[in-house]
């Protein structure tokens, strides 16, 4: 037992020192949107095409979204980070693929998905392409709505208790799910 509980104990401080070690591939700056092409990702609850953060709800320590990219130069390397961090790189031009998240990817909270291409496919070189997403994880949002309803509750409202995972999309503020057509619910009137 004391085995078990030093092993888990190493592997607790190793993730936190990776954790708080860990530097950005993506360095921090303000970027605006550049170059040709459109991106956006989905879920299971919905998309960012609408420029809103679809709502993951993992049931294990893997999730795979969707990411759809057309108009893009299919000659140019796209870099993919998840917080700032380089997920993947691949070639985008017309395509649907596949992101596999894991650890600190599906911490709850919001996640910001980057994609870019580079003058030579050289991440110290000028970016060409910049494009920016979000993705929310977990229940820990202000107010989830019902896909199928079009019905708004808050978090703690016991009608999203009863919500399929798939029909539960996340929404940051009120105002917003009502610009996307959503009605309050009688039972927690949001």
């Amino acid at each position: 037992m004391k085995k078990l509980v030093a092993i888990i104990c190493a592997a607790v401080i190793t993730l936190m020192l990776s954790c708080a070690c860990a530097e950005r591939d993506l360095p921090e700056g303000s970027y605006k949107e550049k170059g040709k092409g459109t991106v956006y990702i989905a879920t299971e609850n919905g998309a960012s095409s609408r420029r809103k953060a679809p709502l993951i709800c993992p049931e294990d320590d893997r999730e795979t979204i969707g990411l759809s990219a057309w108009d893009f130069d299919g000659n140019a390397l796209s870099f993919i980070y998840v917080d700032g961090m380089l997920l993947e790189s691949m070639r985008l031009e017309n395509t649907y693929a596949s992101l596999t998240l894991q650890g600190v990817q599906l911490a709850d909270g919001f996640h910001t998905i980057e994609v870019v291409q580079y003058t030579n496919d050289d991440p110290s070189g000028e970016m060409i392409t910049y494009r920016q997403m979000e993705y929310q994880v977990g229940e820990n949002t202000p107010y989830i709505g019902n896909k199928n309803t079009r019905k708004l509750h808050e978090a703690s409202c016991s009608s999203v208790e009863d919500m399929k995972d798939r029909n539960k999309v996340g929404f940051a503020t009120k105002e917003e799910a009502l610009e996307d057509g959503y009605e309050t619910c009688q039972r927690c009137n949001p």
